[in-house]
């Protein structure tokens, strides 16, 4: 109906997010400076909040189809995970198969994957959409992986 009053070619509102209909706002353009400042310093965490339906996701697409080749990405959206699930979902997206570690694997496997990808002077990024889920723990969780270090 509104495709034809509108003169549009697609319909704007569908339920998968498409960065080509991304309305870039004051508050919008902020946000999408601070993720990208995050990857030029390196600095630790970013949170992005918003109503459903704003485009927090959209931006985070746009956002990715911007990154340089040195960035490697995990993308986490299943939020009603325990701290081992969390991980596990994290090792996934580095293209491992952790189902079977425990805990001290998980953690020492991200760590020497973390450190691999800082030797090959790649950046690590982790976005984790629907972080509102999160329980506490995982959320702790997260907090302690920024803590992983080399000298530098």
């Amino acid at each position: 109906m509104y495709l034809e009053h509108f003169q549009l070619t697609e319909l704007p509102f569908r339920l998968s997010q498409d960065p080509a209909f991304l309305y870039l706002s004051k508050h919008h353009a902020r946000a999408k400076a601070y993720m990208e400042s995050t990857i030029w310093f390196t600095d630790g965490f970013v949170v992005i909040t918003g109503e459903i339906g704003s485009g927090k996701t959209t931006l985070i697409e746009t956002f990715l189809r911007e990154l340089e080749k040195d960035v490697v990405v995990a993308q986490v959206a299943q939020t009603q995970v325990s701290p081992n699930e969390f991980l596990q979902a994290v090792l996934v997206q580095f293209g491992f198969s952790p189902f079977k570690m425990r805990k001290a694997e998980l953690l020492a496997t991200l760590n020497q994957c973390l450190v691999e990808q800082y030797s090959a002077r790649r950046k690590v990024l982790l976005i984790v959409d629907e972080a509102q889920n999160l329980s506490n723990r995982v959320l702790e969780e997260i907090r302690l992986l920024s803590g992983i270090e080399t000298t530098k």
